[in-house]
Formats: C-alpha cells, structure tokens, sequence
C-alpha cells in the first residue's frame, strides 16, 4: 500500500533515481536551456518541500512544490516508469492539496511543456489550463520552441 510523507535526508538516492528515470521520457522532447542565474534567484525566491510516495521502504513517487502568496505551485511530480497508472501521482496530488488546505491556500498551480502531453495527465488530476506561452527555459530537442502550459487546480475541484 502507498503511504505518502515527508522526504528525509536518507530518501536522496532514492529520490533521485526516480526522478532521473521519470524525467528520461520527457527528455527526448525538450530540454532546460542554461540559465543558471534565472534558476539561483527562484531558489533563493522559493525553498520547495518533497513528498515521497512509499511502500514499504521503496520510493515510487515525488512531488516536489513551494508556497507561493496565493497558492502551493508543484516545481516536479515524477512517477517510477514501471509504477505509472497506479494511483501514485493523484496521492501526491491529493497530499499537496491536503497541505494547501493546512496553509489556507487556494488552488495548486503548476506548468507542463504541451509537447510532453503531459497537460491531458495533469487535466485529468483536476487541473485546468489558465495561460499558454513560449517556455523561455526550456527548448524541444533540435532547439525549437516549446510551449509552458500554466495550470490550476481549485482546492476540492479535482475529478
């Protein structure tokens, strides 16, 4: 059973195998584009929290988010490949939401690449399209443009 909690110091490896093997996927359609600066002065802006999906002592999921004024913004939601279609991404959702509430923030926000498909992913989490715009940190892999999708979901409206 998949039991959702607070990222330790000792799930690091752990967490950073599944996000490598999540984002392997995403990584033959776009990729950052180096901007080192931009990414520094969000991390002094913002420190983000990690929520680790378990079972046992195996980690299968990760959302990482950061508090905003007016919401909890999800930075990266990974799922192992081979656990994918199983529940986990919605029990990390529903754990964000579940803090939101605990912090008295309105919505999740967060932004996807269109190219990924993964907008479809998160629409059926309960999240809704709110903007579309040329993702300046990212590009497709032969250096063409992507596209950021900003979504939100309003606390208790997920499907």
């Amino acid at each position: 059973m998949v039991h959702i909690r607070e990222k330790t110091i000792n799930d690091s490896a752990a967490v950073a195998e599944v996000i490598t093997l999540a984002t392997a996927d995403l990584r033959r359609v776009y990729r950052p584009v180096s901007k080192p600066m931009k990414r520094a002065i969000l991390e002094e802006k913002y420190i983000s929290k990690m929520l680790v999906a378990v079972d046992g002592e195996l980690i299968f999921g990760v959302a990482e988010y950061y508090t905003k004024p007016d919401s909890l913004y999800i930075q990266g939601l990974a799922t192992h490949p081979q656990h994918r279609r199983r529940g986990i991404a919605q029990a990390l959702i529903n754990a964000v939401e579940e803090i939101a509430i605990r912090e008295n923030k309105p919505k999740l926000t967060l932004s996807t690449i269109k190219e990924t498909g993964n907008s479809q992913i998160f629409a059926r989490l309960g999240f809704i399209v709110v903007n579309e715009v040329r993702a300046e940190e990212f590009e497709g892999i032969d250096g063409q443009n992507v596209i950021k999708v900003e979504m939100v979901r309003i606390r208790g409206c997920s499907t």
